[in-house]
């Protein structure tokens, strides 16, 4: 059987590659100084750990009727101070709550009335559909001779 030596030439330098890439893209791995549970059964799951450097993380959740979980994690930062995060997830979304988080400003006193006068208009049935209808739409036209 003949070889060609160009072709063991090419299979040998792509295999020579493969660890250099494979290598390249590990991430280093976080020793864990906690595991404070973790399973998942029956559609239910609880995860909880801490790890070398200071990061906490708490989930706990369903998988029934959609993925619904709350937990919590919090950090260290380089100024020193631990952050944490509390968090709600479900078909509304991730909700985090954290003292640190930016909150959106209050809402203008003349536009909460505006929402609080269609709120009321909805629940009354007084519903305007935004059409102009003119006085005029309705008569004959005038004829000038």
């Amino acid at each position: 059987m003949a070889t060609t030596p160009g072709l063991k030439y090419v299979v040998i330098t792509t295999l020579s590659c493969v660890p250099a890439l494979v290598t390249r893209f590990q991430f280093p791995l976080r020793e864990q100084q906690r595991i404070c549970s973790n399973f998942a059964v029956a559609n239910v799951h609880r995860r909880c750990y801490d790890t070398s450097n200071g990061i906490h993380a708490d989930e706990s959740g369903t998988a029934i009727d959609g993925v619904k979980a709350k937990g919590s994690y919090s950090y260290t930062d380089d100024d020193g101070k631990v952050y944490t995060i509390k968090y709600t997830a479900d078909e509304n979304g991730f909700r985090p709550i954290g003292d640190h988080l930016p909150t959106p400003p209050p809402i203008p006193i003349e536009i909460q009335a505006a929402l609080n006068q269609i709120a009321l208009d909805i629940e009354t049935g007084n519903l305007d559909d935004g059409m102009y209808i003119s006085y005029f739409e309705n008569q004959l036209p005038l004829c000038i001779l």
